[in-house]
């Protein structure tokens, strides 16, 4: 009875063992139809523009997230039920999310700066 465990992992190494060959040689190239996965980020041909591109989606997606934190900390000061701390901790959510999001439009505006500095115009 000891060795039970040992005798099961045997014989579960030479199925496998035994299997994988056959599991192996299926591997035929498809034919007929071909399938292409387009480019999820479109047509960016530069860092750039998919530095462009990341930080819109960062800003759509803060955007909403922004929105649902500045919801919660005005519960929460709505909720503070004359408690200091809690006001507080509310005011505090409102803050970082106004100071977050910011962040994320300065970075959008920096990009845009030094897109324009580099760009050489005609």
């Amino acid at each position: 009875m000891k060795h039970k465990g040992a005798i099961m992992g045997l014989i579960m190494m030479m199925v496998i063992f035994a299997i994988a060959p056959f599991a192996l040689a299926g591997g035929h190239e498809p034919q007929g139809n071909v399938i292409e996965l387009p480019n999820p980020l479109g047509a960016t041909s530069t860092p750039a523009e998919l530095l462009d591109k990341i930080l819109t989606f960062l800003i759509q997606i803060g955007g909403v997230i922004a929105s649902i934190m500045v919801i919660v900390g005005a519960f929460q000061m709505l909720f503070a039920a004359g408690d200091p701390e809690k006001f507080i901790i509310g005011r505090r959510t409102v803050i970082y999310v106004a100071v977050g999001y910011g962040i994320l439009l300065m970075a959008k505006g920096v990009t845009l700066i030094i897109k324009d500095f580099l760009t050489i115009k005609p």
